[in-house]
Protein backbone atom coordinates (compact mmCIF):
# COMPACT_ATOMS: atom_id res chain seq x y z
CA UNK A 1 0.00 0.00 0.00
CA UNK A 2 1.21 3.53 -0.89
CA UNK A 3 0.04 6.48 0.57
CA UNK A 4 0.94 9.78 -1.29
CA UNK A 5 1.18 12.86 0.46
CA UNK A 6 1.02 16.34 -1.30
CA UNK A 7 3.89 18.89 -0.03
CA UNK A 8 3.88 20.37 -2.78
CA UNK A 9 7.34 19.15 -5.08
CA UNK A 10 8.66 21.28 -7.38
CA UNK A 11 10.97 19.00 -9.09
CA UNK A 12 11.55 15.09 -9.32
CA UNK A 13 15.11 15.30 -9.17
CA UNK A 14 15.42 17.43 -6.02
CA UNK A 15 13.65 18.28 -2.54
CA UNK A 16 13.28 21.78 -1.29
CA UNK A 17 13.42 22.59 2.68
CA UNK A 18 9.65 23.59 2.89
CA UNK A 19 8.50 20.58 0.82
CA UNK A 20 10.52 18.14 3.35
CA UNK A 21 9.30 20.05 6.31
CA UNK A 22 6.08 19.63 5.18
CA UNK A 23 6.31 15.93 4.83
CA UNK A 24 7.88 15.79 8.27
CA UNK A 25 4.44 17.48 9.66
CA UNK A 26 2.41 15.47 7.69
CA UNK A 27 4.22 12.12 8.70
CA UNK A 28 4.03 13.07 12.49
CA UNK A 29 0.44 13.47 12.39
CA UNK A 30 -0.01 10.22 10.46
CA UNK A 31 1.97 8.16 13.79
CA UNK A 32 -0.76 7.40 15.81
CA UNK A 33 -3.45 6.55 12.88
CA UNK A 34 -0.88 4.37 10.93
CA UNK A 35 -0.39 2.45 14.34
CA UNK A 36 -3.65 1.86 15.18
CA UNK A 37 -4.70 0.89 11.25
CA UNK A 38 -1.70 -1.17 10.25
CA UNK A 39 -0.26 -2.76 13.81
CA UNK A 40 3.56 -2.41 11.64
CA UNK A 41 5.91 -5.08 13.55
CA UNK A 42 8.88 -2.60 11.77
CA UNK A 43 9.84 0.82 10.55
CA UNK A 44 12.46 1.90 8.06
CA UNK A 45 13.43 5.53 8.09
CA UNK A 46 14.71 6.21 4.05
CA UNK A 47 16.91 8.65 5.01
CA UNK A 48 17.60 9.96 8.21
CA UNK A 49 15.86 13.44 7.41
CA UNK A 50 13.18 13.99 6.43
CA UNK A 51 11.91 10.71 6.69
CA UNK A 52 13.70 9.15 10.30
CA UNK A 53 11.04 11.95 12.69
CA UNK A 54 7.97 9.84 12.20
CA UNK A 55 9.29 6.64 12.63
CA UNK A 56 11.11 8.13 16.02
CA UNK A 57 7.93 8.74 17.66
CA UNK A 58 6.28 5.46 16.33
CA UNK A 59 9.05 4.24 18.59
CA UNK A 60 8.99 6.26 21.55
CA UNK A 61 5.13 6.18 21.65
CA UNK A 62 4.23 2.20 20.40
CA UNK A 63 7.14 0.74 20.87
CA UNK A 64 7.50 -0.11 17.02
CA UNK A 65 11.17 -0.42 16.18
CA UNK A 66 13.04 1.14 13.10
CA UNK A 67 16.17 1.17 11.13
CA UNK A 68 17.84 4.01 9.22
CA UNK A 69 18.68 3.43 5.98
CA UNK A 70 21.61 6.51 5.04
CA UNK A 71 21.55 7.97 1.20
CA UNK A 72 23.63 10.60 1.55
CA UNK A 73 22.52 14.39 2.12
CA UNK A 74 21.15 12.83 5.36
CA UNK A 75 24.78 12.08 6.68
CA UNK A 76 26.11 14.56 8.96
CA UNK A 77 29.19 16.29 6.78
CA UNK A 78 27.96 15.29 3.37
CA UNK A 79 27.24 17.77 0.71
CA UNK A 80 27.95 21.17 -0.25
CA UNK A 81 28.50 23.84 2.53
CA UNK A 82 24.40 24.53 2.33
CA UNK A 83 23.96 21.06 3.20
CA UNK A 84 26.10 21.54 6.14
CA UNK A 85 24.36 24.10 7.66
CA UNK A 86 21.51 22.55 7.80
CA UNK A 87 22.96 19.64 9.24
CA UNK A 88 24.21 22.10 11.93
CA UNK A 89 20.49 22.68 12.62
CA UNK A 90 19.21 19.16 12.64
CA UNK A 91 22.37 17.31 14.09
CA UNK A 92 21.16 16.76 17.49
CA UNK A 93 17.87 15.16 16.20
CA UNK A 94 19.90 13.14 13.51
CA UNK A 95 22.24 11.64 16.43
CA UNK A 96 18.75 10.67 18.32
CA UNK A 97 17.40 9.01 15.51
CA UNK A 98 20.34 6.82 14.56
CA UNK A 99 21.03 6.25 18.54
CA UNK A 100 17.26 4.71 18.95
CA UNK A 101 17.67 2.66 15.64
CA UNK A 102 17.76 -1.17 15.48
CA UNK A 103 20.21 -0.73 13.05
CA UNK A 104 21.96 1.89 10.54
CA UNK A 105 21.95 0.68 6.94
CA UNK A 106 24.42 3.16 4.47
CA UNK A 107 24.40 2.02 0.21
CA UNK A 108 28.39 2.60 0.24
CA UNK A 109 31.30 2.08 2.34
CA UNK A 110 31.39 6.65 2.05
CA UNK A 111 28.62 7.01 2.94
CA UNK A 112 29.16 4.36 6.51
CA UNK A 113 32.69 6.17 6.95
CA UNK A 114 31.20 9.34 7.31
CA UNK A 115 28.81 8.32 9.64
CA UNK A 116 31.04 6.54 11.45
CA UNK A 117 33.29 9.93 11.87
CA UNK A 118 30.80 11.20 13.12
CA UNK A 119 29.86 9.45 15.79
CA UNK A 120 32.31 6.17 16.39
CA UNK A 121 29.99 4.19 18.36
CA UNK A 122 27.79 3.58 15.31
CA UNK A 123 27.57 0.09 13.75
CA UNK A 124 26.65 0.88 10.02
CA UNK A 125 26.27 -1.93 7.83
CA UNK A 126 26.77 -1.35 3.89
CA UNK A 127 23.98 -2.98 0.87
CA UNK A 128 25.01 -1.43 -2.17
CA UNK A 129 22.23 -0.27 -4.35
CA UNK A 130 20.93 -3.36 -6.08
CA UNK A 131 20.37 -4.01 -9.94
CA UNK A 132 17.89 -6.49 -11.21
CA UNK A 133 20.33 -8.57 -13.60
CA UNK A 134 17.27 -9.99 -15.46
CA UNK A 135 16.41 -6.63 -16.47
CA UNK A 136 19.72 -4.92 -16.84
CA UNK A 137 21.87 -7.51 -18.61
CA UNK A 138 23.86 -7.42 -21.99
CA UNK A 139 21.62 -8.46 -25.32
CA UNK A 140 23.41 -11.96 -26.87
CA UNK A 141 23.32 -9.71 -30.22
CA UNK A 142 25.44 -7.24 -28.57
CA UNK A 143 28.59 -7.92 -29.99
CA UNK A 144 31.51 -4.90 -28.86
CA UNK A 145 32.12 -2.26 -30.97
CA UNK A 146 34.73 0.18 -31.78
CA UNK A 147 33.13 2.82 -29.76
CA UNK A 148 32.50 2.16 -25.86
CA UNK A 149 29.09 3.61 -24.99
CA UNK A 150 29.27 4.80 -21.86
CA UNK A 151 25.52 5.73 -19.46
CA UNK A 152 25.10 8.32 -16.72
CA UNK A 153 21.85 7.94 -14.28
CA UNK A 154 21.18 10.61 -11.74
CA UNK A 155 20.48 13.84 -10.12
CA UNK A 156 22.83 16.54 -11.92
CA UNK A 157 24.29 17.99 -8.92
CA UNK A 158 28.17 18.17 -9.22
CA UNK A 159 29.26 18.59 -5.94
CA UNK A 160 27.91 14.93 -5.28
CA UNK A 161 27.72 13.19 -8.65
CA UNK A 162 31.46 14.87 -10.06
CA UNK A 163 30.31 14.67 -13.38
CA UNK A 164 32.45 17.36 -14.01
CA UNK A 165 35.51 14.47 -13.57
CA UNK A 166 33.07 12.35 -16.07
CA UNK A 167 33.11 14.54 -19.10
CA UNK A 168 36.95 15.45 -18.52
CA UNK A 169 37.53 11.74 -18.80
CA UNK A 170 35.94 11.19 -21.86
CA UNK A 171 37.70 14.20 -23.28
CA UNK A 172 40.84 12.58 -22.95
CA UNK A 173 39.72 9.38 -23.81
CA UNK A 174 39.54 8.49 -27.67
CA UNK A 175 36.35 6.02 -29.00
CA UNK A 176 34.41 6.41 -26.02
CA UNK A 177 30.51 7.88 -26.32
CA UNK A 178 28.40 9.09 -23.00
CA UNK A 179 24.96 9.43 -22.77
CA UNK A 180 23.73 11.64 -19.58
CA UNK A 181 19.94 10.92 -18.63
CA UNK A 182 18.50 12.76 -15.30
CA UNK A 183 18.32 16.51 -14.32
CA UNK A 184 18.84 18.39 -11.87
CA UNK A 185 20.45 22.29 -10.46
CA UNK A 186 23.63 21.35 -11.86
CA UNK A 187 22.43 21.06 -15.39
CA UNK A 188 22.82 24.41 -17.03
CA UNK A 189 26.86 24.11 -15.89
CA UNK A 190 27.12 20.32 -17.14
CA UNK A 191 25.69 21.89 -20.76
CA UNK A 192 28.46 24.71 -20.69
CA UNK A 193 31.26 22.37 -19.81
CA UNK A 194 29.96 19.90 -22.70
CA UNK A 195 30.33 22.70 -25.50
CA UNK A 196 33.37 24.25 -23.96
CA UNK A 197 35.17 20.70 -24.26
CA UNK A 198 33.80 20.53 -27.79
CA UNK A 199 31.84 17.22 -26.83
CA UNK A 200 28.56 17.85 -28.16
CA UNK A 201 28.96 15.22 -30.58
CA UNK A 202 30.18 12.61 -28.34
CA UNK A 203 27.91 13.58 -25.32
CA UNK A 204 24.09 13.37 -25.57
CA UNK A 205 21.19 14.10 -22.83
CA UNK A 206 17.90 12.81 -22.68
CA UNK A 207 16.29 14.50 -19.61
CA UNK A 208 14.89 12.91 -16.90
CA UNK A 209 13.13 9.39 -18.14
CA UNK A 210 10.18 7.32 -16.37
CA UNK A 211 11.26 3.71 -15.35
CA UNK A 212 9.66 2.44 -18.39
CA UNK A 213 11.93 4.55 -20.92
CA UNK A 214 14.77 4.31 -19.28
CA UNK A 215 14.69 0.31 -19.64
Amino acid sequence: KVIRLGVGRRHVFQARLREMFRYMIKTVRMVRPLFRDEQPDLCIAFMTMPGGLAPLLMWSRFGVPFVSYLRGGDVLGFGSSFLRRIHGISRPLIRRIWKESKAIIANSEGLAALATQEDPALDVKVIPNGVDTAVFSPSPDNKPGKVLRLLFVGRFVDSQKNISMLLDIVRRTLDVSLTLVGDGPDRSKICHKIKTLNLEERVSWTGWLRNEDLL
